[in-house]
């Protein structure tokens, strides 16, 4: 199955356990062996493998112990500069910033001290 952004996170989770069970019968393991090379206990293994909620910490240790742990660079990638933005002196950008409208302007009616002059 192939997953897309429209797919539920239930059906997401569920394919994942799938392809974590697919992955270590294919490395010949049994659900006490991975859990033990995981360091997990053999219930998280168990819900992981059913498609259940799990700590990410989990499922970094699982995907380790089955020599997938690479494959978590797929998930999202690292954010870099362009060329052309290193070229202008820009460095990348830390956190994202709003300007904040002033909530009491909003419907016309403002504090006496934030009243322009001679108002």
């Amino acid at each position: 199955m192939r997953i897309t952004d429209w797919d539920s996170n239930q059906i997401i989770l569920k394919e994942f356990g799938k392809r974590v069970r697919d992955s270590r019968i294919a490395a010949g393991y049994s659900q006490s062996e991975l859990a033990e090379r995981a360091g997990v206990a053999m219930n998280t293994l168990v819900r992981l493998e059913k498609g259940e909620n799990t700590a990410f910490e989990n499922v970094l240790n699982v995907l380790r112990a089955l020599g997938n742990l690479s494959n978590v660079e797929l998930l999202i990638s690292e954010q870099t500069l362009r060329a052309t933005d290193i070229a202008d002196g820009r460095k990348k950008t830390q956190r994202v910033s709003r300007t904040r409208k002033n909530a009491s302007t909003k419907n016309g009616w403002v504090w006496g001290e934030d009243r322009p002059e001679g108002k």
